[in-house]
């Protein structure tokens, strides 16, 4: 029998570790760092969001979200320093 309620699309959903990677995958690993890094910039952790935005350029050089993010994120980042160094 089945699981019941949400537990097998769960399942269902994360690829075990030995099953091929598909360019669905890669895609979703992208979106899916793009938007935790979205995520950690909201809350106020920019290092973290910085990180995320980085990994995701590192699956997608080109991905114009994530470069724009990430550039605008440095430059808070090295504003913020310059003001702490004050």
């Amino acid at each position: 029998s089945s699981p019941a309620g949400g537990d097998g699309a769960s399942a269902a959903s994360s690829p075990s570790p030995s099953s091929p990677r598909s360019v669905e995958d890669a895609d979703s690993d992208l979106e899916k760092l793009y938007l935790r890094g979205k995520q950690f910039y909201v809350v106020g952790n920019i290092e973290l969001a910085i990180r995320h935005y980085r990994e995701a350029l590192r699956l997608d050089p080109d991905h114009k979200a994530s470069k724009a993010d990430y550039k605008k994120l440095k430059k808070l980042q090295k504003a913020m320093q310059e003001a702490e160094a004050k």
